[in-house]
């Protein structure tokens, strides 16, 4: 029980730190989009704010939606990875919010955030799946020695 404790406190840093960061991208990339940008130079203003909303985002807020009232319901069977599910949620939530809000190629931000979220979340399953192999061998006789 206490390995799960230390894994779920762990993915709690992991997540707090990921979304410190996905704040932190979020403000700098308003921020520079907010700065008028000189016409001459360059291909001008390719990325900017706006607010568009359509059936994709419908359908993928609706998305983020079920999945969190799933999760919210199913809190205790998936008790050691919870917390990575509220992180893909969260990238996932991101990739809406930059779809949303910004018109260009500043929506790439969104879906990388996505995908690191994705990309972590699936290396800490991963990593608790194979320790709790690891200890399921080690009760075994074909392990110990």
């Amino acid at each position: 029980m206490k390995s799960n404790d230390k894994f779920v406190r762990i993915c709690w840093m992991i997540y707090f730190g990921l979304l410190a960061i996905g704040i932190v991208t979020a403000c700098l990339t308003f921020y520079e989009l907010s700065i008028p940008v000189d016409e001459s130079i360059g291909d001008g203003q390719q990325s900017s704010v706006g607010f568009r909303w359509g059936s994709f985002h419908v359908y993928w807020g609706v998305g983020i939606l079920v999945l969190s009232g799933l999760l919210a319901v199913s809190y205790k069977q998936v008790k050691p990875f919870h917390v990575v599910f509220i992180l893909i949620l969260t990238g996932a939530a991101y990739l809406l919010f930059f779809m949303t809000f910004t018109v260009g190629w500043v929506g790439a931000l969104g879906m990388l955030g996505f995908a690191v979220a994705v990309f972590v979340g699936v290396i800490l399953i991963i990593s608790k799946l194979v320790l709790m192999w690891v200890r399921h061998a080690k009760g075994t006789k074909f392990y110990s020695r």
